[in-house]
This record gives C-alpha cells, sequence and structure tokens, in this order.
C-alpha cells in the first residue's frame, strides 16, 4: 500500500469517526438521557446489565465493544462493581467517558477543594511570577480564576457570554474575600441538574458543562499558584485523567474551530497508567503512544510540562508525535 492510499484510508476513517460522533449526540446526550425526539428507552439497559452482573463475580472484568461515551451501558455496568474497559472506533467518545461516569455531586466536592487550595496560596507572595501564564503574578491569576467564576456563573444563571466581571481588589485581605466570594457564587450557580441548560463555549450546552470545565481550569490554576511559590502539591488521577479527556474531546477542537491552531498533523496515543486510561489525540492511526501518570500528561498537554520531561516514556515515532503537540492545543 502507498503512502497516499495510507492517507486516504486515513482520511476516510476519520470522516467515519466524526459522523458517528455527530450522529451519536441526535439520539443521546453524554449525561446518558435519550433526547426528546427520540423514542429510544433507557430502561431496558439496566435489565440487560443486571442479568449480565448476575452471572459475574464481583469487581469482574468487562470489556464493552463500542462503548461509545460510556452511557448508559457503562455506568450501569460499574454500579454494579464490575471493572469495565471501554473500545470504540472513535477517538472521542471514549475520552467522555471519565466525564460522564463522574457525577455533579463530585465535581463539585472536587471544586471546593481545589479553590480552598488555591485561595491558601493569597497568603503567599502576590507578585510572584506565574511561570506558564506569560507576564502574570500571582494577584493576576487569582483575578483571572476569580473573574472567570463570575463569568461562568452568569453563563449559567442568565445564559449569555457577555458578562464583564470587575477587576480583582489590590488589598490582600480584599482580594482574599472577593475571590472567596466568586467561589461561592459560582458553587451556588453551578449546583443544579446538571442537565440544566445553559451557555457554553462548547457542547454541550449544559450546567453540566460548567461542573466540569470550571473544575478543571481551577485545578490548573491550583497548580500554577502553588508553582509559582515552589510549593505544588499532587493532582488528583481521576480528577487529571478527565482533564486530559477534556483536552482531547473539547478543548484542541475547540483551537482549531476558533482558527487559533491546525488540527494535529498526526494522531498521538496518550496513555496514563496510574488510571488506565488512553485516550487518541488527532485523526488516523497513532504514531506514536506518550505513557505518563494522567497529571503529567494534563500538565504536557497544557504546556506546564515538556512532553520530553524524564517522567513521560515514548513508544513510536517521536519527532512525529511531537509536532502535533504544538497546538496550541488549549487557550
Amino acid at each position: 500500500m502507498t503512502s497516499d492510499d495510507r492517507a486516504r484510508r486515513a482520511r476516510q476513517r476519520d470522516l467515519v469517526r466524526r459522523g458517528y460522533d455527530t450522529i451519536s449526540m441526535a439520539y443521546r446526550g453524554d449525561d446518558g438521557q435519550a433526547n426528546a425526539s427520540s423514542a429510544e428507552d433507557l430502561s431496558r439497559y439496566a435489565g440487560w446489565v443486571a442479568e449480565l452482573a448476575g452471572l459475574l463475580q464481583a469487581g469482574a472484568r468487562v470489556v464493552d465493544l463500542g462503548c461509545g461515551a460510556g452511557i448508559p451501558a457503562t455506568r450501569e455496568l460499574t454500579g454494579h462493581g464490575l471493572q469495565v474497559i471501554g473500545v470504540d472506533f472513535s477517538a472521542v467518545q471514549p475520552g467522555c467517558v471519565g466525564s460522564g461516569l463522574m457525577d455533579s455531586a463530585a465535581y463539585l466536592a472536587h471544586l471546593r477543594r481545589e479553590f480552598g487550595a488555591f485561595e491558601a496560596c493569597l497568603a503567599g507572595a502576590l507578585s510572584a511570577p506565574v511561570e506558564h501564564c506569560g507576564h502574570w503574578t500571582l494577584y493576576d491569576l487569582a483575578g483571572h480564576l476569580g473573574q472567570g467564576n463570575m463569568w461562568a456563573a452568569v453563563a449559567v444563571t442568565d445564559k449569555h457570554g457577555d458578562y464583564e466581571a470587575p477587576a480583582a481588589p489590590r488589598d490582600r485581605a480584599a482580594l482574599t474575600r472577593w475571590f472567596r466570594g466568586t467561589c461561592g457564587t459560582l458553587l451556588g450557580a453551578l449546583d443544579r441538574d446538571p442537565s440544566s441548560s445553559a451557555w457554553t463555549i462548547a457542547p454541550p450546552p449544559t450546567v453540566g458543562f460548567w461542573q466540569r470545565r470550571r473544575c478543571l481550569e481551577t485545578l490548573i490554576h491550583r497548580w500554577d499558584a502553588e508553582h509559582a511559590l515552589g510549593i505544588a502539591s499532587p493532582l488528583d488521577p481521576a480528577l487529571a485523567a478527565d482533564g486530559v479527556a477534556e483536552v482531547v474531546d473539547t478543548m484542541a477542537p475547540r483551537q482549531v474551530r476558533l482558527g487559533r491552531a491546525t488540527a494535529p498533523p498526526h494522531a498521538i496515543r496518550l496513555r496514563a497508567g496510574d488510571t488506565g486510561s488512553s485516550w487518541i489525540l488527532g485523526a488516523g492511526e497513532p504514531v506514536a503512544t506518550m505513557d505518563a501518570t494522567a497529571a503529567t500528561l494534563l500538565l504536557v498537554l497544557w504546556g506546564r510540562l515538556s512532553a520530553e520531561d524524564p517522567a513521560v516514556t515514548w513508544d513510536g515515532d517521536r519527532q512525529k508525535a511531537l509536532a502535533s503537540l504544538g497546538g496550541p492545543l488549549v487557550p
């Protein structure tokens, strides 16, 4: 087979994958609910899964072929204590599994913890430079995160993205009170049915989108703040894995859609050894596999660590893969 033939087949596979991803949303969203225009009865899955679970030992491994976004079948399977390995033709759908299985309460609990950790940093040097955020200081980062909290809250409550938050106060005590207030406002706005409608920067247009997005935004910027002060603490593995999935299924495609980046020229397999998760970034057959913990993968994708960091292991054509990570994959 010639290189032209391989390229043509890769384009055809990518077309089918993208069509599948689009069509899937027409009858069932990633919250596991049937589309209003669909006659699908999701209750039938519960009976099938209960029958299967009754035939297996507790904790048995199940391979879900054609898992899609993992909902509702994978969710039902894990609910019976089974370990599920999802396999799908789509590079995007399996990446949604982590977000779909982390429920609203889990996101809000993570968000509260990350807010608390970030606020603790405000006792440090507010003039400390934030290495990966241009010319920002810790004060600037606090302003960005707090203003983003208010913007996202309005996106949920008023369903628009035009809100412009006032500047953060300069005084340390006032800044801390202001930041804490923005956190409370956002948490209050997000404490509702995740399937409720909202204005969003990418599909789906739901409150659940912001529960995930603000949780992951805060995770990254908490790391930024601690790193600026020399006290960076670990990232939760499950949340970091969800962050990797978000780059693959939401952030990188959005960068391309907005004209901020070109599509990755080569596909890369991302594999997190600590969570057992894997994703494919880009279209076609992967030219290389990048192995690391979920946290390391997330920090690489967000430009906080080098893809050639010692914590990263490569298999395949690393140089081609590095070209695909140039992006930028995130804002």
